[in-house]
């Protein structure tokens, strides 16, 4: 299924687009619309689509500049263009930005089908070629990739000094020199088998068309990612799209997700190093806990606890990233092997109960309200205990330890959400509200917001937005006698037939047909 833009100021030309054929029965899926350039970029970045269909003359920015900016940021979107004059110079325009089709109003069924089906050809064709280069890559690798990945961790790991980094650079053609850095680190996870082929051809197919990223794939199920740029804002805001990017191709692999995080922004060569180190500990800081994450360091960052990196009690520091699976085999090595001398279970044991105490204190709670008996005579007196006896309180400590940093985790955007969702839900029926405006509303960039929200809501901005529109709807077609045209503008259309087209997609029925539900049953 091939996801499907419109961005068009002309409800007639959308109208007829959704009217041609049952767009049901094929591959393509109308996933959205925008009445013009501005507005669609928002929700373009949202919705991750395949083919974008733009009018080319539309108000505050047209269909041109529109492509050129997806061109530069989004380069795998296939783009086609409409307009209502046939217009030489548009057509040159078009073809020097590599648009993949051009095609003139009114709009005929079989002309579109003919540029979708060459826009879904370009697309494979691209896939295909990626997965031969890689391929080919795997066969022919040689000493040369290798230096480049030593290259890319010495760089990490602060082996290099500035000097030698820009000369190494220069003898892949690649210019480094740029006033900022942000590193990623981006983790796989799957359920089965990793699927190395597929999972490179599809990254690869991203990242090379990125001119200012650097990547490396650290190990199978491990990519580390460079970006560097002269703006920090643009860089900051590159650092999301592109996560939230890799997520959603990622994820398109079955059974395949993801764990990203996002470094600190720095400007100095040398200092890429401590991006890496932070971009490592947002990643590790949500750990499995939540797959399908993305977490920038300083949303993070003063919830981190530190690890001693000369701490001699490794078991100790496991308890950071701990899973409630994990447990059990967690109280196994502390209290294992049998013969490991009385004292030692005794350190363990108290240091583990000490530990829990202060992470729930370092998360912002009272041990005292989280854990039982936790003043230091109780302790001690536990660790006292025999190994069952010891086992059973250690598990009760660890599991409330956990369960608090996990609604601690929950809760810590609860307020940017609340604030969120009560905007929306007081402009939902504004056709104007976007990604761009709610995020602007909670005081933060439109992808780091977007991150933020998919994170911990479980679904997209537009996803959510689209929720709320159709349960107002529904409320009004079954208890009101309003017009569907009326009912579409209240909720937030502009254009009727769009409104039917994304109710029928969620409800798997016509407004008329729901509403005649209600006449039927008497709901």
């Amino acid at each position: 299924m091939y996801k499907v833009v419109i961005v068009d100021d002309e409800f007639r030309t959308k109208e007829r687009l959704l009217n041609l054929t049952n767009w049901a029965d094929t591959q393509f899926n109308f996933c959205g619309e925008a009445s013009d350039g501005e507005m669609a970029l928002s929700l373009i970045n949202e919705l991750k689509p395949d083919i974008v269909i733009a009018d080319i003359e539309m108000p505050f920015m047209n269909g041109l500049e529109l492509s050129t900016i997806l061109k530069s940021t989004m380069p795998w979107i296939e783009i086609i263009l409409i307009s209502g004059h046939d217009e030489f110079e548009y057509a040159q325009a078009a073809v020097k930005l590599g648009i993949s089709d051009y095609i003139l109003k009114p709009i005929e069924l079989e002309k579109l089908n003919t540029v979708l089906s060459n826009a879904v050809k370009k697309i494979e064709s691209e896939k295909e070629k990626d997965l031969k280069l890689l391929q080919m890559e795997n066969k022919l690798q040689n000493f040369n990739d290798y230096q480049k990945d030593y290259l890319f961790e010495s760089i990490i790991l602060n082996n290099y000094s500035t000097q030698e980094i820009i000369e190494r650079y220069k003898e892949y053609n690649f210019d480094i020199i740029k006033k900022y850095y942000v590193v990623m680190d981006i983790k796989i996870c799957v359920e089965k088998e990793i699927d190395h082929v597929s999972l490179r051809a599809l990254c690869n197919r991203t990242l090379k068309k990125i001119s200012n990223a650097l990547y490396y794939y650290r190990v199978p199920e491990r990519i580390l990612i460079i970006l560097a740029d002269n703006d920090q804002s643009i860089l900051k805001e590159q650092a999301f799209a592109l996560a939230g990017t890799m997520k959603y191709e990622i994820t398109q692999i079955e059974n395949h997700n993801v764990i990203i995080g996002i470094g600190s922004v720095t400007e100095r060569l040398r200092s890429i190093c401590q991006s890496y180190c932070n971009a490592n500990k947002a990643r590790s800081y949500v750990n499995d806990m939540y797959i399908g994450h993305i977490l920038y360091h300083e949303d993070v960052e003063n919830n981190m606890i530190e690890v001693n990196p000369t701490s001699k009690n490794h078991i100790i520091d496991d308890l950071l990233y701990m899973n409630l699976q994990d447990i059990d085999d967690f109280i196994d090595r502390c209290l294992k092997p049998e013969d490991t001398p009385g004292i030692y279970k005794y350190y363990q044991i108290t240091s583990v109960l000490f530990e829990c105490a202060d992470i729930v204190k370092k998360y912002g709670g009272d041990p005292s309200d989280i854990l039982p008996y936790v003043k230091e005579k109780n302790i001690i007196t536990f660790a006292r205990f025999g190994d069952d006896e010891s086992r059973i309180i250690l598990k009760d400590f660890i599991e409330r330890t956990i369960k608090f940093k996990q609604k601690y985790a929950k809760t810590k955007y609860s307020d940017i959400l609340k604030k969120a969702k009560d905007f929306i839900n007081a402009n939902y029926s504004k056709p104007s509200i976007s990604l761009n405006s709610v995020a602007k509303h909670v005081a933060l960039s439109p992808n780091h917001f977007s991150m933020i929200f998919s994170n911990e809501t479980k679904e997209t901005f537009i996803e959510y937005l689209t929720k709320i529109r159709i349960a107002h709807a529904k409320k009004l077609l079954l208890e009101t006698n309003k017009k569907l045209s009326d009912v579409s503008f209240d909720v937030g259309y502009n254009e009727p037939q769009y409104f039917s087209y994304i109710f029928k997609k969620n409800m798997l029925m016509s407004p008329r047909e729901y509403r005649k539900r209600r006449n039927d049953n008497n709901l």
